[in-house]
């Protein structure tokens, strides 16, 4: 299984002079890269300084056709602990693929647990197969 999208993120990254150790992929990059599903967009997560030059507030916003930042604090309804700059920069909570990083799956997990809308069980369902 491919995942999509990744030149687009790495030219809009440039675009907006961000490198790749200052974001994270989350969300359903996370399933693709993994083989377990395909991804139709990349949601990132970007460190809090960074995000601030570009975003208007804290809401998820696209950067790109098939680019988009999430919600500042993307884990916060799950731990405030948990912020976008440690999951950044934090080895134990992200991996690398491709130069990039991408949330850890237990991270992904917990998400999709306190969403828990239509795709976010058929994901958990995907996830709790491969374990």
């Amino acid at each position: 299984m491919k995942l999509k999208h990744l030149k687009e993120l790495n030219k809009t990254l440039e675009n907006l002079n961000l490198t790749k150790q200052e974001v994270c992929i989350v969300g359903s990059g996370v399933l693709a890269v993994l083989g377990l599903r395909e991804n139709k967009d990349l949601d990132i997560i970007i460190l809090h300084a960074k995000r601030e030059c570009i975003a208007p507030n804290d809401k998820n916003f696209s950067i790109s056709k098939n680019v988009e930042c999430v919600s500042a604090n993307w884990l916060k309804n799950y731990s405030a602990e948990l912020s976008d700059d440690r999951i950044i920069n934090d080895p134990n909570l992200h991996f690398v693929k491709f130069d990039f990083k991408f949330c850890n799956l237990e991270l992904l997990k917990k998400k999709k647990q306190s969403s828990m809308r239509a795709k976010d069980k058929e994901d958990l369902r995907l996830i709790n197969d491969r374990s």
